[in-house]
């Protein structure tokens, strides 16, 4: 009787024939999928389990999140503060953050990635690398489209030079007004005088008022200055706007 040929050989003959051997698709990556696996995260953190932590946060970032367009924002957002957190009790956190930041800088500057400039930006600010992000911001031309990529992390870095037009280029005004609308909508209705997250939202406002101010943008800085007025008429903030813009002007 003749024996059965061993799957092992059947799959090498295959393989030296030239054809394709099926394996079993991988699972599709679901949101449901990608929250999961970010909970599992934050509990081995706050556990202080710093290897299995990394490992969730490592596949949130390098598969789960990019496979969920909805999640795209949270992965440069909630998710690298997640990962620079963990990097103060567990080092390879650092480690791979700088990695990460390393890739995204190559890919930014090669061009061609639209993710790069954001991803790049976001490692930066997690890493206090403030000069890196300018120094590589500077090696792109005015008027560069990546330049955009650089988001918030950009604006602040550039305000704080007093770089106006650079901050600009960073965020359109669309970007700006989403930004200072989410930030109103966190303070909460019966918000105290001394609420932090008030202080926040108003310190925000001013900033883009002073950057589209310096950068000659009037319109949108009248449109940046109405909306802080509407969000806190009091005498103090309409001080801090006149400081502004004579600060920017």
């Amino acid at each position: 009787m003749k024996r059965p040929t061993p799957p092992l050989f059947l799959f090498i003959v295959l393989s030296l024939l030239g054809l394709t051997v099926a394996r079993a698709a991988a699972p599709e990556i679901t949101e449901a999928m990608v929250q999961e696996r970010l909970g599992k995260g934050q509990e081995f953190a706050a556990g202080g389990y710093g290897p299995q932590a990394m490992k969730e946060f490592r596949w949130c970032y390098d598969e789960g999140m990019v496979a969920v367009p909805r999640l795209k924002n949270l992965r440069t957002t909630i998710l690298v503060g997640m990962i620079k957190r963990l990097s103060k009790s567990y080092g390879p956190a650092e480690e791979a953050m700088i990695k990460w930041r390393a890739d995204a800088e190559k890919r930014l500057l090669a061009g061609g990635d639209d993710s790069a400039a954001v991803e790049f930006s976001a490692w930066c600010d997690a890493l206090g690398e403030e000069s890196r992000l300018i120094k590589t911001f500077d090696k792109l031309p005015a008027g560069d489209p990546r330049r955009r990529g650089f988001g918030l992390p950009g604006f602040t870095a550039l305000l704080g030079k007093r770089r106006y037009a650079d901050a600009a280029s960073t965020m359109s005004f669309e970007a700006m007004a989403r930004t200072a609308d989410a930030q109103i909508a966190r303070v909460p209705k019966n918000a105290e005088e001394d609420d932090p997250t008030h202080d926040l939202a108003v310190t925000q406002l001013l900033d883009f008022i002073e950057v589209l101010t310096g950068a000659k943008d009037t319109a949108h800085a009248t449109e940046m200055v109405t909306k802080l007025k509407e969000f806190d008429a009091s005498g103090t903030t309409q001080r801090d706007i006149e400081k502004r813009l004579k600060r920017a002007s």
